[in-house]
């Protein structure tokens, strides 16, 4: 068996792996760039993490880890409920709308701008084209002339007319203008205090004219 001689150099053992061939604790890769712990690409991401867990830190006001992370919980809860709340004071707003238009078009109904047989047309313009449309309708509407109150001057100048004779005709009873004077002051009604004088002049004096 041939032994080396004593003066040959001794084998150098196999190379270890080197620094630089080193896997990344985080994302196993092979380094080589010298890094002990991460690669480059890591070393960036944790950066960037970290600076964002700042932000949302100084965001939300916490800085513990588990009440930061229960407080982003609780904030996306609350932002689920806004589409429902939104929604809720759609209908609230709508319902107080149409109780104010519903007031509008009694009011016109009442004045005679409206007839029953017509408000079906002014309530569908209202849902069709909005409030704004409606009042603009009308308010070109005219409102029907209200009746004349018992004892005014129209109904007393009724009153008088109804009870004048006709051409040819004997003189009906009717009322003097002092007696006029009295119902209009008074609130009476011209037509029935006529009526209840020509009772009384058919009772006190039957087949006289007054």
């Amino acid at each position: 068996m041939l032994t080396p001689p004593k003066n040959a150099a001794v084998a150098a053992p196999a190379p270890s792996a080197s620094v630089g061939n080193s896997k990344c604790s985080s994302c196993k890769a092979d380094m080589d760039d010298g890094d002990p712990m991460y690669c480059k690409a890591c070393k960036g991401d944790s950066a960037s993490a970290s600076a964002f867990v700042a932000a949302v830190s100084a965001i939300v006001g916490e800085n513990d880890p588990a009440k930061l992370i229960g407080a982003i919980t609780g904030l996306k809860a609350q932002a689920e409920k806004v589409p429902a709340l939104e929604s809720q004071i759609a209908g609230e707003r709508k319902k107080a709308a149409d109780a104010e238009v519903k007031g509008i078009l009694d009011a016109a109904c009442l004045d005679g701008r409206v007839t029953p047989a017509t408000r079906g047309r002014f309530e569908q313009l209202y849902a069709d084209h909005g409030k704004s449309a409606l009042e603009a309708s009308l308010a070109v509407l005219t409102a029907a002339p209200a009746p004349a109150a018992p004892g005014s001057d129209e109904a007393s100048r009724k009153a008088a007319s109804e009870a004048a004779p006709a051409p040819g005709s004997k003189p009906a009873p009717k009322l003097s203008e002092a007696e006029l004077a009295v119902i209009k002051a008074t609130g009476g009604d011209p037509e029935k205090f006529l009526a209840h004088k020509q009772r009384i002049a058919a009772i006190t004096h039957p087949g006289k004219e007054n």
